[in-house]
């Protein structure tokens, strides 16, 4: 459930946000009644936290400690009865629930929180039914019958007649502390054939909080359809009159991340994005499509970034290859003989030369990038030329030598 959800619940038309205006992108995942600290043991993540302070002995001391400590365990808010016990939310303690970038709203006294507690539930259960069946749904879709899928498409309220457009988010930890990349060759519908997810958790799986994100922060946009998959989550958006998809885009990618970063600081969310559709066929080959292009910023070893197909050039001739066989061979021919020579050497001539090409076969500009002498990235340079006997003015062979870079990062 979402803030925007929760405000339209029966019995909250009286409660006020006090603080957290600019943080409301929190899940709340279900509800709980705190009135001692020691009870706070018991409260997880994305719960909505209600606070009468009938046990409360000095209210501003125990207040201030129970939300310190219910900040600590990142629950979605924390709602205050105001009524016999808390008399008033004072300013130092919404000033407090800023710093802390919680939620913090006020609540009559006289309003009934069971039944609320009631509703957030049934909501959460609801919608737990409704995923699972979307995930089934979109399952068969892209990996087993998909013309049997589509005949009950209209059962997920699908509009065939409007522009979708489909996206694969991914997610990376800057600190490797709770994931493990991989980059493992893409088959040709873009299906990663790696078993070592590159979004495993070691305590609350992130794919999940993936998924979660991803799906609050198109809840506006009428996203349909999404699938966890091994690397990702991908998802179907129907686009509104008006959209302008690159900026949309871009809002969506910068939500996502901030929504998991309320729980995992050090994370770069990527998005692949396929062709704009209309109708319901083009469902797969728009997934497929988002799928390769988020594969492709990995390649290119990026992160939090986006990628359109459209975008991905000579990648897509790469993906359409049924066999490794072909690139392997243009790879050893081109860069071959300069790997074998740093196998045996223990050099580093294959990082010298690439750099060199990405800086334009510019002397100055690679050795700024290496942070060595210009002397020894000259004689690097020539060296290279008599190993590989080329010459490296010659533009063809820079489009040969690129071409084995993009080849030999795809291949991993």
């Amino acid at each position: 459930m979402t803030y925007d959800e929760l405000f339209q619940l029966k019995g909250l038309e009286k409660a006020k946000l006090l603080a957290g205006k600019s943080i409301l992108g929190r899940e709340i995942s279900g509800a709980h009644v705190v009135e001692i600290v020691e009870a706070q043991d018991w409260v997880k993540r994305g719960e909505l936290i209600f606070v009468s302070g009938v046990a409360f002995r000095d209210v501003k001391r125990d207040l201030t400690e129970a939300i310190c400590e219910l900040s600590k365990k990142q629950v979605a808010g924390v709602v205050l009865e105001v009524g016999p016990y808390i008399k008033e939310v004072t300013d130092d303690i919404i000033e407090l629930a800023n710093e802390l970038n919680l939620p913090l709203l006020s609540l009559p006294y006289e309003i009934h929180v069971s039944e609320i507690i009631s509703q957030i539930y049934y909501d959460k259960y609801s919608k737990e039914e409704t995923n699972k069946s979307v995930e089934k749904f979109m399952t068969e879709l892209l990996y087993e019958d998909e013309k049997k899928a589509l005949e009950r498409i209209e059962l997920f309220k699908y509009n065939a007649e409007k522009k979708h457009i489909a996206v694969y988010v991914s997610v990376e930890a800057e600190d490797n502390s709770s994931q493990t990349k991989s980059v493992e060759k893409v088959n040709e519908n873009g299906e990663s054939k790696n078993e070592n997810s590159s979004i495993n958790s070691k305590n609350d799986d992130i794919s999940e909080q993936l998924l979660r994100a991803v799906r609050m922060s198109f809840v506006r946009q009428n996203q349909l359809l999404y699938l966890k998959e091994e690397d990702g989550v991908a998802a179907v958006i129907e686009l509104e009159a008006g959209d302008k998809v690159h900026k949309l885009m871009c809002q969506k990618r910068k939500e996502i991340e901030e929504n998991l970063r309320y729980s995992r600081k050090n994370v770069s969310v990527s998005m692949g994005i396929g062709k704009v559709f209309i109708g319901a066929d083009s469902i797969k080959k728009s997934v497929t499509e988002a799928r390769k292009a988020n594969k492709v910023i990995k390649t290119d070893g990026g992160t939090g970034n986006l990628r359109y197909y459209d975008e991905i050039g000579i990648y897509r001739i790469f993906f359409n290859l049924s066999d490794d066989k072909v690139l392997r061979n243009l790879l050893t021919e081109a860069l071959g003989a300069i790997m074998q020579y740093d196998d045996e050497n223990g050099s580093d001539m294959v990082h010298t030369l690439e750099v060199f090409l990405e800086q334009g076969c510019n002397i100055a500009a690679a050795t700024d990038a290496l942070y060595v002498h210009r002397n020894t990235v000259k004689y690097r340079i020539k060296r290279i030329e008599e190993i590989m006997n080329i010459d490296l003015k010659d533009v063809t062979v820079q489009f040969n030598l690129r071409l084995a870079f993009k080849i030999m990062h795809y291949l991993g």
